[in-house]
């Protein structure tokens, strides 16, 4: 798909529609013209984009479940767990560690990317890393900045000339005794 990219990979928390941008301005002549000869039977330009959105919906949909029927059948050929009774006893005599099925699990490589993110090079979906088994002991979960939404500057509203005028005079008349006495600093510990 052409048209559209991801910026954010999915996520279960998210819909799946987050992060999804055309590559191009919507309103560019170049976005109208490549979305009016993709899909032609659409009467206008919402009902194309919509068109390209579900088309990229589906597409990723279906790397998905390629990429997991190929980790279904990978872990199935490569995961023939030895029997344990046929494990030396004598080494465990030793001082070795006892026996685990969660030893031979292979660790998630970081470079292999995120589900849902393309490769600059080929544009390919990279491989999404193996998914730890329930029986695992500890799970290692890897966060990224670029995963969190941009955070907006607050900024102040502007006062309108009557807060203005009011503000300066309880500027001038100052805070009441009592409250002077609460924003007083302590200085000294008072003992009882």
């Amino acid at each position: 798909m052409d048209l559209i990219d991801r910026e954010y990979p999915t996520s279960d928390d998210k819909p799946p529609w987050y992060g999804m941008v055309f590559k191009q301005s919507v309103y560019s002549d170049a976005m109208l013209e490549s979305l009016k000869r993709r899909y032609p039977q659409g009467a206008n330009l919402r009902e194309r984009k919509h068109m390209a959105a579900i088309e990229f919906l589906q597409q990723e949909l279906e790397n998905m479940q390629a990429s997991e029927a190929a980790l279904i059948r990978k872990t199935h050929t490569t995961n023939s767990m030895p029997d344990v009774a046929s494990h030396d006893s004598g080494h465990q005599k030793a001082g070795s560690p006892p026996y685990s099925p969660t030893a031979q699990l292979s660790h998630p490589n970081i470079t292999d990317g995120y589900h849902g993110r393309r490769s600059p090079t080929n544009n390919v979906f990279l491989e999404q890393p193996p998914t730890i088994l329930s029986n695992t002991s500890g799970q290692e979960i890897v966060f990224s900045i670029a995963n969190r939404p941009v955070v907006q500057r607050q900024r102040r509203k502007k006062m309108t000339a009557s807060e203005k005028i009011s503000y300066k005079q309880m500027r001038k008349i100052g805070a009441c005794d009592s409250c002077k006495r609460q924003k007083a600093k302590v200085d000294s510990l008072i003992s009882l």
